[in-house]
């Protein structure tokens, strides 16, 4: 049994549970990745940069690896790891799908946060300048991809509040939020940094989203059909 928000709980339940969302993490891309079957110039196209979708896979790698060797919960870092191999996805088939490789100033400035955080990351945690302290290196990379989210989040939201989002994109972040707080909620108690902050920014970042997606919806109109043939 395992002491959690929602009480005592047989570990085999919060296994379950914790399997269950992390494939929810890994099948939210699907309405990312399925307009890319069509080609280039399709209405219906979209157009995920590889560049930022596969920077977001290296700073969650990061910190996953900071997470699983820094001692935290099997359920905290595996949850983190496939919300890291989303965008992994997301890039490769993008980049296959012929998307221009382009790195706008959030991404420069994301992989330049990552790189400074592995250079603090590597010698911290295998004793290169010292004792050996993975916990220390796990938060140090840890507070860098909190970081590089909470700037991403920033033009996500801006986008959102100035188009007429479809409904499917707003429930695909709802359904997210959910199996986020859901892996917050079976996760040991007490929480720890290591553990669960990447979770609570992750959760307050979600609601940002879905409340400008949801606001620029009512703000924008819906875009004209396009016309058959």
């Amino acid at each position: 049994m395992t002491v959690t928000l929602l009480g005592a709980l047989p570990n085999p339940l919060i296994e379950t549970i914790a399997t269950v969302c992390r494939w929810v993490f890994l099948l939210c891309i699907v309405p990312i990745i399925w307009p890319l079957r069509h080609p280039l110039g399709h209405p219906q196209r979209t157009h995920p940069e590889p560049v930022t979708w596969l920077t977001w896979f290296l700073v969650g790698s990061m910190a996953t690896i900071g997470q699983a060797l820094g001692g935290a919960p099997y359920d905290a870092w595996a949850g983190k790891l496939f919300l890291s191999l989303g965008p992994l996805v997301v890039g490769v088939l993008a980049l296959l799908r012929r998307e221009p490789l382009v790195a706008n100033t959030v991404d420069r400035w994301s992989l330049a946060l990552c790189a400074a955080g592995v250079a603090a990351y590597v010698p911290l945690t295998f004793g290169w300048i010292g004792p050996a302290d993975p916990v220390l290196g796990g938060l140090v990379v840890i507070n860098v991809a909190i970081v590089v989210d909470t700037i991403a989040a920033v033009p996500t939201c801006y986008s959102a509040l100035h188009r007429h989002a479809p409904v499917g994109e707003i429930v695909t972040f709802g359904v997210a939020l959910a199996a986020t707080l859901t892996t917050m909620a079976i996760l040991p108690v007490p929480w720890t940094w290591l553990s669960n902050a990447l979770f609570v920014v992750l959760a307050a970042q979600m609601v940002a989203i879905i409340v400008s997606l949801s606001l620029g919806r009512a703000r924008n109109p819906a875009p004209e059909p396009v016309a058959a043939g």
